[in-house]
């Protein structure tokens, strides 16, 4: 049975924009994860920028606070965009942000000259067009970087956990194909020179339980997925994936580090 990757995305559209997205993004640091993505691409002051599944503007936000005078950001979750817009409001920062879909960008070829995205693109569910989409909007010779979670590390195991109690759609691509070097290679590699570098974000919190139940409440898709069971497994639920984050972090002074282990790409197009 072929997938229906439409129905995937239009669950996503209604999942993503439900709890308080930027407060998840803010516990969970990826803000730094934006930074350190415009740092080793890297983004120059000439560049035209595109962020790709820009969410609430992280990456388009970092890239726009280092000068750049043609930073755009898409997404196809208008409740986010309005996000980002505020907070490009607040810091004074002039970014063009539009609504558009990852696997259909309204853009010619050659129309960027660095193509980002912070564990955004990565949720796309025809990974391959979403993938071909960044290279054609980008230059030859252009930038290409994205982050993405790694099947072995904690956020993974977060998914992989509720998915044990929500399965996801039977042959659902899976994002984490983005975090590893073959399946990379596979979406990228015949038109960009890719390097790997896998690394920590090493994201601090309060406790195990603080983590998951501000994840519950507020992670759109951990919502959706909790919503769909009983009181009872739902209790089961927040037990394993405190047990995930206790595992897996690390204790400091009465906080737990979670090491958010990512995959950074970066790639020359040909």
């Amino acid at each position: 049975m072929t997938v229906d990757l439409q129905t995937i995305k239009q669950a996503q559209q209604q999942v993503w924009p439900t709890g308080d997205y930027q407060r998840v993004i803010n516990h969970m640091n990826l803000v730094a994860m934006s930074e350190h993505l415009c740092d080793v691409i890297p983004v120059l002051p000439h560049h035209r920028v595109l962020d790709v599944a820009t969410g609430t503007g992280n990456t388009a936000l970092a890239a726009k606070r280092r000068g750049f005078p043609h930073v755009t950001g898409i997404d196809y979750s208008p409740d986010l965009l309005d996000i980002a817009r505020n907070r490009a409001n607040a810091e004074q920062l002039d970014v063009t942000l539009e609504e558009a879909d990852a696997e259909d960008l309204p853009f010619p070829e050659d129309s960027f000259d660095v193509v980002l995205s912070t564990c955004g693109v990565i949720f796309a569910p025809d990974q391959q067009r979403a993938a071909s989409e960044m290279v054609r909007v980008c230059s030859r010779g252009g930038r290409i970087g994205f982050t993405a979670w790694t099947p072995d590390g904690d956020i993974a195991q977060f998914n992989k956990t509720i998915a044990t109690y929500v399965p996801p759609p039977a042959d659902a691509p899976s994002p984490m194909k983005w975090g590893t070097i073959d399946g990379a290679r596979e979406l990228l590699g015949d038109a960009v020179d890719l390097e790997f570098n896998e690394r920590a974000l090493a994201f601090p919190v309060r406790s195990s339980e603080y983590y998951i139940d501000l994840m519950l409440a507020n992670f759109g898709p951990a919502i959706a997925a909790s919503s769909r069971l009983d009181e009872a497994d739902r209790q089961e639920l927040r037990k394993e994936l405190i047990a995930v984050f206790d595992t897996r972090g690390r204790r400091l002074d009465g906080s737990v580090i979670v090491p958010g282990n990512h995959l950074v790409v970066v790639g020359t197009v040909r």
